[in-house]
């Protein structure tokens, strides 16, 4: 399990930087506690405007434990990114709807890529499709007409 610190070219090393954990073959019982301390000391360093990239990539096995721990990378105050091709991540992954929350990316150079482009901003409240006078008039049971004509 490997933590790196990548700065950006044009900021300084509290800003704008990507931490990169990468986790262990199996996360399991045994690892997630050593994998969740990584994750914390990576917040620590990308917490002003920077991204950690948790690097999925050599997870052979992914207990319910890893999932509890990755549930929890949705609220945290920096930018998250998950870097996963193998269907031993990516089926917990859809199966949890995680993969909805969190962006997934296919490789390491992507992840760094896109850890490199600004944050999306984040989505409006829900707006109904059409306005409340366009509702359909109710129908009175057992009549052809729409009432209140």
């Amino acid at each position: 399990m490997t933590l790196a610190h990548h700065n950006a070219s044009s900021g300084s090393p509290l800003f704008d930087s990507t931490v990169v954990v990468t986790a262990p073959a199996e996360v399991d019982m045994l690892t997630v506690h050593e994998l969740g301390q990584r994750l914390a000391e990576a917040m620590l360093l990308a917490c002003r405007g920077g991204t950690v990239v948790l690097d999925l990539s050599p997870v052979c096995f992914l207990g319910t434990c890893g999932l509890e721990l990755l549930s929890t990378l949705r609220d945290w105050p920096c930018r998250v990114l998950l870097v996963a091709s193998t269907r031993a991540v990516l089926r917990p992954l859809r199966l949890t709807c995680l993969d909805r929350s969190l962006p997934v990316l296919a490789d390491l150079g992507a992840a760094l890529a896109a850890a490199a482009r600004p944050a999306p901003s984040p989505v409006r409240g829900w707006r109904p499709l059409r306005a409340a006078s366009s509702r359909p008039r109710a129908w009175r049971a057992g009549s052809t007409r729409p009432r209140g004509r």
